[in-house]
Formats: structure tokens, C-alpha cells, sequence
């Protein structure tokens, strides 16, 4: 668990497991959902696709503004890992990028004329 000081807006989160990992998520004081991540095992031999080892992880993308975290609020990570398989030990990190606030537009907006 860890204290956000300040409310913030969370803009992409994804988590990292090891082998036997079978998901993370994040929540907030109140018990939602602010983001989670499902790892992405190989499937064969080649280097970035080895069968039974996590090569990735899936990410979240909120829409702008749709996840809040308030000031002086309390997140929880679950990590979940599979006792099937074979492993030595568990660990989890959750990367989240936050913003402190939101633009004026949430659209974005490409200037032609420069």
C-alpha cells in the first residue's frame, strides 16, 4: 500500500511479474479499479517469445480524466500468481504515469498552418 500526497489523474499504468504471474491491479481507497495488468506468456523459442516466460504485460490507457486519485488517498496492489507453476518467489511493481491536472480540451488539437 502507499499514500498519494496529492490527487492526481493516472494516465497509463502497467504492472511486472515474473513467471506464475497471472495478473495485478490496482485500487483505490474505496475498493475500485484504477488500472490492471495481465502478463502476456511466449509461446515459442525465439528470443522476446520464450514459451512459459512472461515477454509482456498488458497496459491501460484511462480516457483523460476518468481516473482520479484524491489527495491523501491510500492504493492497493493485488498480485496474483499461479501455484501450477514452479517458482522460487513472488514480486510485483505497478509503474503509473499521473498527470496533476487535466488540459483545457481533452481533444487534442494539430495546427496545419505552421
Amino acid at each position: 500500500m502507499t499514500t498519494m500526497p496529492t490527487g492526481v489523474y493516472v494516465v497509463y499504468g502497467v504492472a511486472h511479474q515474473h513467471t506464475g504471474g497471472i495478473g495485478s491491479t490496482l485500487y483505490g481507497d474505496d475498493g475500485r479499479v484504477l488500472c490492471s495488468s495481465i502478463p502476456i506468456y511466449g509461446k515459442g523459442k525465439e528470443a522476446g517469445d520464450e514459451a512459459g516466460y512472461i515477454v509482456g504485460m498488458s497496459t491501460c490507457y484511462p480516457q483523460p480524466g476518468s481516473v482520479k486519485i484524491n489527495d491523501g488517498e491510500t492504493l492497493t496492489l493485488v498480485s496474483n500468481y499461479s501455484s501450477a507453476q514452479t517458482h522460487t518467489g513472488v514480486m510485483d511493481l505497478f509503474h503509473i504515469l499521473v498527470a496533476d491536472y487535466l488540459p483545457k480540451s481533452a481533444a487534442l488539437s494539430l495546427d496545419t498552418t505552421l
